[in-house]
């Protein structure tokens, strides 16, 4: 799950609408791989730790026109295993 609302964007409507919107994922996505060399290699092992739990966090840094990623563990409940073999949407 994503969150990108961040009030650090809010003296930019367009890029506040961009950090918003689902639709950049392949962007970020790509901007990552080229950061990363122009290879990003993820093992299945890496896949399979992430939980339902884990929330990756959009913030940006004006001054220094920085995208910041950050992953943490929720502490929201919800209906679903962090085992993925049990969970109710397979």
């Amino acid at each position: 799950m994503a969150k990108g609302n961040n009030p650090n964007t809010k003296g930019d409507p367009l890029l506040n609408s961009r950090l918003n919107s689902r639709d950049h994922l392949f962007t970020f996505l790509t901007a990552i791989v080229k950061k990363n060399g122009g290879k990003l290699i993820i093992s299945e092992e890496d896949l399979l730790s992430v939980q339902r739990s884990d929330m990756v966090t959009l913030a940006y840094n004006i001054e220094a026109k920085e995208l910041i990623f950050e992953v943490s563990a929720s502490d929201i409940t919800n209906n679903y295993s962090d085992d993925p073999k049990s969970r109710k949407d397979n």
